[in-house]
């Protein structure tokens, strides 16, 4: 028996609107960035779609159906696997396997799948049913959440060209698996249908979706480059609700976006450049509010004409306080990567921890605040070795 959360108290707390406590803004930075030349294999034509794990970048040529990789410890370009009629799609799991289709460029994109293993680079494939989402080109893939070699699994959603809604598929030990959630697909998106470059992110950990039972058909965030909003599903109103966009800057309507949390908060990752020449070189984060916390300033990088779009914005979590947000976009001289790091660690307080490792007294206001150097007459909380007492100060 299927079990659904919409009537659960739980619900509120995945809802989009109502997203309980005030939390310190992430802080954002540019971790490194690179434009790697039309001789490392990768370029606008054939290598359109990439995504990003462990600081590596990866990409698929439908050319030569090899699957790459950028290194920016060294700032080298290697193959990682071979993968006999692969076509553009490419992405990872949370345990580093890749996903790449086939089928290019018609319906068999969305129905033909071959997963790299990590740990040998073993190939295996499978074909997915997507049971009343008919198949369509599919040539961009989205993120994956857990791990498709395993046991436990993984779940990833599509959104083929000329859908109204999506298929989740959940994978197991490589292959569709035949439990509960194999056939599961969403409710229709309105407002939006998918093209061939549409994606429907994995709004929620693994784990998340798994204890949603079968609320996790719509535990996806959507979004079609032409309409360019993010449609995300209210368990509260059980309906789809369009992410608000940020007014400066705006969306901008080439490929690509993401979403995560950080403390119960979701934030969108879109690109923010558009139309030939653009190549999203440049992106910005926002909260489901549309209030941007960051924008890439790095403007547009590339000028040369093209109108293919193309692009990946990959945000993956990687601990409770921390997101990694890649991207990779191609141009016809080669691609634009980089890699980006979202926290929301204070520094304040690693700065505490610190401290209290040497067993130094650390003093703070009664509003919280830390003391820098020896505190004025008044009264102050002291910590000692994790110890806290009220002292007065003379």
């Amino acid at each position: 028996m299927r079990v659904s959360l919409r009537n659960l108290a739980i619900c509120g707390s995945l809802a989009v609107a109502g997203m309980a406590m005030a939390q310190t803004t992430p802080k954002v930075t540019m971790e490194w960035n690179k434009f790697i030349t039309k001789d490392q294999h990768c370029q606008s034509t054939d290598c359109r779609d990439g995504s990003g794990y462990g600081n590596k970048i990866y990409w698929s040529n439908k050319a030569d159906h090899n699957v790459y990789c950028y290194d920016p410890t060294d700032e080298s370009v290697t193959v990682v696997a071979n993968v006999s009629g692969s076509s553009l799609g490419i992405s990872l799991d949370d345990a580093g396997n890749i996903l790449v289709n086939g089928g290019w460029a018609g319906a068999n994109s969305s129905k033909l799948f071959n997963i790299i293993s990590a740990a040998d680079k073993t190939v295996t494939t499978f074909e997915a049913n997507l049971h009343d989402v008919a198949y369509g080109r599919n040539d961009f893939l989205p993120r994956v959440v857990g791990n498709m070699l395993s046991e436990d699994g993984a779940i990833f959603y599509l959104f083929p060209n000329n859908a109204t809604s999506t298929a989740m598929i959940y994978v197991q030990n490589g292959a569709q698996a035949d439990g509960p959630f194999s056939f599961f697909n969403s409710e229709v998106v309105p407002k939006t249908t998918g093209d061939a470059t549409s994606l429907a992110q994995p709004a929620y950990t693994f784990a998340e979706l798994i204890q949603m039972g079968d609320d996790a058909i719509n535990g996806a965030a959507v979004r079609r480059r032409g309409n360019k909003y993010i449609y995300v599903f209210n368990y509260g109103s059980t309906a789809w609700d369009a992410v608000p966009q940020a007014a400066s800057p705006a969306p901008s309507t080439d490929n690509g976006f993401d979403v995560f949390s950080l403390a119960d908060k979701k934030y969108q990752v879109y690109p923010t450049l558009t139309g030939a020449g653009s190549y999203n070189s440049t992106i910005a984060i926002a909260d489901f509010e549309g209030n941007v916390i960051y924008e890439d300033e790095r403007g547009n990088l590339h000028t040369a004409g093209s109108s293919t779009n193309s692009g990946s914005i990959t945000a993956r979590k990687v601990d409770e306080h921390t997101v990694e947000v890649y991207t990779y976009y191609p141009v016809p001289t080669g691609a634009y990567v980089a890699k980006f790091k979202v926290s929301d660690k204070d520094d304040a307080v690693n700065s505490i921890v610190a401290d209290q490792a040497e067993g130094k007294a650390v003093y703070y206001n009664l509003q919280g605040v830390k003391v820098a150097g020896n505190p004025a007459n008044g009264v102050y909380l002291k910590v000692v070795n994790g110890k806290a007492s009220k002292v007065l100060v003379k």
